[in-house]
């Protein structure tokens, strides 16, 4: 089958994955990604949680999506890496209810079993790198405190990926120049329902 993304949705291709503003939108509960395959196949948006009336569709193979509502504008797409990441503001046994707009913070609701739903300390610790919004009033810490003392390899080396995360503290592999283990460090991924972490997923 041809592949329409490029064709028919070039500006949601390219706003979705260079990071245009976003709507206020809750932290939620997680991530969840699209499951891609050889086989084409249709994700399915419902009205709500128990309503069998279908709104709308994505429908996308390995690598590609072909068909997308104009509205649609994922947390983070790039479907050449098989990437299409929705974020999660509800779950009940089975359904999600996922941002579809992150412009406007529209939602949909999808069935969980078709996507993965990760909450945000797993999907944290299974990104490339992950490093605080602002580094100046969520410094990087030796311990997961408040008034524990700033990390002297701050300035030193850049922040790699994620440890492990203990309640609202995530701690992060330090690395120089050549990505190197230069040591770890601890801030804060979440206060309160406000996300304080960035994260890239590719290198």
């Amino acid at each position: 089958m041809k592949k329409y993304f490029f064709t028919l949705l070039p500006a949601l291709f390219f706003s979705a994955l260079f990071g245009q503003p976003k709507a206020d939108i809750p932290m939620g509960l997680g991530i969840a990604k699209v499951l891609f395959s050889p086989a084409d196949q249709s994700l399915y948006f419902f009205a709500d949680a128990e309503s069998e009336r279908k709104v709308d569709s994505i429908f996308y193979g390995q690598d590609v999506i072909h068909y997308a509502p104009p509205w649609f504008f994922p947390e983070f797409l790039k479907p050449d890496y098989n990437i299409c990441h929705l974020r999660i503001l509800t779950l009940t046994r089975n359904r999600a209810e996922v941002v579809v707009n992150r412009q406007t913070g529209q939602t949909a609701w999808v069935d969980r079993e078709a996507m993965d739903c990760q909450y945000w300390p797993d999907f944290l610790l299974n990104v490339f790198s992950v490093y605080p919004e602002d580094k100046e009033s969520n410094p990087l810490m030796i311990r997961p405190f408040d008034h524990s003392s700033g990390s002297p390899l701050f300035e030193k080396g850049r922040i790699g990926e994620g440890l492990s995360v203990k309640g609202d503290w995530i701690q992060v592999q330090l690395r120089d120049s050549q990505y190197q283990p230069i040591g770890k460090a601890w801030f804060r991924w979440r206060k309160g329902d406000k996300l304080l972490a960035v994260y890239d997923l590719l290198s």
